[in-house]
């Protein structure tokens, strides 16, 4: 009767080891993803920029030129 006992406690264990796992992994994915969400929006704000300011965008190489 013991081992069943045993071998039951042993099992949730392994679970709860296994659901920390996967809830950790899941948090790393998330928080990759609004790391890449972000970025994607700053560069996406910058292009824009870009096309509403070509000369800012790329600068003459001479300062007498506008």
């Amino acid at each position: 009767m013991s081992s069943i006992g045993d071998d039951a406690t042993v099992a949730i264990a392994v679970i709860a080891a296994i659901t920390a796992f996967v809830t950790a992994w899941a948090a790393i994915n998330a928080r990759n993803a609004q790391r890449e969400a972000t970025a994607k929006d700053i560069y996406r704000d910058y292009l824009k920029l870009a096309f509403q300011n070509p000369t800012l965008a790329n600068p003459s190489d001479d300062p007498n030129k506008s």
